[in-house]
């Protein structure tokens, strides 16, 4: 009896030790994860007024730079802790698997409809201009050519930028290494319509809501803090947008299907504007 006793105090000890270890580990994963957006924000906005960097958004007109940096960032932090870059939903072939696939053609013709709809209702009410998202300046701008060609070299740069770019890199960013990293530290212990979730889905869509209101706000810059122009519709928009692309990513274990999904969506909403 007194053994039984022994036992059960030292697993109950071992018990704690473990839950206190998980618990830790869950708070190293959210600093880790919170130093590592809040310095990637920095030294991008430090390195996006250096000469290379305003050369190339002058001759590109989009901030390709940035979006880059989202895939390279992310997937050298974890060459560099030595891991798979499966563990966070980066695996090949995913676009091959008919679900993702099945996805991507309904959110394409869903999104399609809401688009046309806009555009439509737009069109007719008399007070929005429909126009093409353009780079405002870039390097086609001066050639001496027919403005059809120039307009379609700026439509190819959009549609290179937001579905390439934007989509794949902030993916890549959010969905794979944040919410990897917090899935895999913090667990998915709640079912959500037969979808495994946890604070990874959460926490990382609030972080993607907050970097698209800090999209345009640069600390390097001379700043005014009157220019912080905080906008809680845009972290609600974008934190929702984020919610969704990640149940995505915890159904499929990936993140082809947030990746399509997100590409769809800046092509049809990024390279026709209404305003």
């Amino acid at each position: 009896m007194i053994m039984m006793n022994e036992l059960s105090i030292n697993s109950g000890s071992e018990l704690g030790i473990v839950e206190k270890s998980s618990r830790l580990g869950g708070l190293v994963a959210v600093a880790e994860v919170s130093v590592f957006f809040g310095a990637f924000f920095l030294v991008v906005k430090y390195l996006s007024l250096t000469p290379p960097a305003i050369t190339h958004f002058r001759l590109l007109g989009w901030n390709f730079f940035a979006h880059a940096m989202m895939v390279i960032a992310p997937l050298g932090l974890i060459f560099l802790r030595r891991e798979s870059p499966a563990d966070y939903g980066l695996q090949r072939g995913q676009l091959r698997d008919p679900e993702t696939r099945r996805l991507g053609k309904v959110a394409f013709i869903e999104l399609a409809v809401i688009w046309l709809a806009g555009l439509l209702a737009a069109s007719r009410s008399g007070h929005y201009r429909i126009a093409l998202n353009l780079p405002l300046e870039w390097f086609a701008m001066a050639w001496p050519i027919k403005a059809i060609w120039r307009n379609l070299i700026g439509l190819a740069l959009t549609v290179i930028f937001e579905v390439f770019f934007c989509g794949v890199g902030e993916e890549v960013m959010f969905r794979g290494y944040i919410q990897g990293r917090l899935n895999h530290a913090l667990g998915r212990p709640w079912n959500f319509w037969g979808v495994q979730v946890g604070w990874g889905l959460i926490l990382s869509s609030v972080i993607f809501g907050i970097a698209h209101a800090l999209g345009n706000f640069n600390p390097f810059g001379g700043f005014d803090l009157k220019e912080l122009r905080w906008s809680w519709s845009v972290v609600g928009i974008t934190g929702l947008e984020g919610m969704i692309l990640g149940l995505l990513r915890d159904r499929s274990n990936g993140i082809a299907a947030p990746v399509m999904i997100h590409a769809i969506i800046c092509l049809l909403f990024g390279t026709v504007m209404v305003s």
